[in-house]
């Protein structure tokens, strides 16, 4: 192979979109130089191709023989193909009620990778048919370590019908996490309702200084208690008014020392 072939592969295998970069080449290029597929790409692009079908394709058990290639595509690198991987499995298994996919979901909430456990739970609560089949192990997700792995578990048991109060319980708690509470506010805002025990906790993230978790918390008081958004009187987050007024005062006073000393 020749340099120009290695360079054309090296920077397809990056990412970069193939077509534009053969299309910049001169003709007699185009013609001398075999058109590179890069295996990466082909993985991209069959996973979202499967990802279509079990999206807009009819209940079938057909289905049932493309999972062992989802179960690969997800135990890989944690790339395109993985997330695409992931959704198709969700899809497979709720959908067209694919047992295997079923299990290969449930098996991930042991995962020792966390994004493996905070997508399967993601992707199980998308139905409460499908997180009641794996109640024992979405419980045991609300006690883990990392809190994208916690709130996505709690949301999956809440969907389940069972053991709700500590779904949203944990809900609450996650709040405190600067780490969490964005995401946290989401899913609470997701129960609606049923989680008005998490309204005070709310209106103190509502005047968080993180602008995402603050509007995640405001989105979520006006699906569950509207009228407490309105009576929080949001203040602009980030703004501490006593400290601006002290800078203030001495900086007039350090101006009025000068001005005396000058004089």
């Amino acid at each position: 192979a020749t340099p120009i072939h290695y360079w054309l592969w090296q920077v397809e295998s990056t990412g970069y979109p193939h077509r534009s970069i053969w299309q910049k080449l001169p003709g007699f290029m185009r013609a001398l130089l075999p058109q590179f597929v890069s295996p990466m790409m082909q993985k991209r692009a069959a996973a979202r191709m499967l990802r279509d079908l079990a999206f807009n394709h009819p209940p079938a058990a057909a289905f049932e023989s493309i999972v062992p290639a989802l179960i690969k595509a997800v135990n890989g690198k944690e790339d395109y193909s993985y997330n695409m991987a992931m959704l198709t499995l969700e899809q497979t298994a709720g959908k067209h009620e694919s047992k295997t996919a079923l299990a290969a979901l449930i098996q991930m909430l042991d995962s020792p990778r966390m994004t493996d456990r905070s997508l399967a739970a993601r992707m199980l609560a998308e139905s409460g048919k499908l997180a009641g089949r794996s109640l024992p192990s979405l419980i045991k997700l609300m006690n883990d370590p990392t809190p994208a792995v916690r709130i996505a578990g709690a949301l999956a048991v809440y969907r389940t019908g069972i053991q709700t109060n500590e779904a949203v319980r944990v809900l609450i708690e996650s709040l405190k996490d600067p780490a969490a509470s964005g995401n946290a506010a989401h899913y609470l805002s997701l129960i609606g309702p049923p989680a008005k025990a998490a309204v005070p906790a709310l209106i103190k993230v509502a005047h968080d200084t993180n602008q995402y978790a603050r509007g995640r918390a405001m989105a979520a008081l006006k699906k569950i208690q509207p009228a407490a958004l309105r009576r929080s009187k949001t203040k602009p987050a980030g703004i501490d008014w006593r400290a601006a007024a002290s800078r203030l005062i001495a900086s007039s006073w350090r101006c009025r020392s000068t001005s005396s000393h000058g004089a």
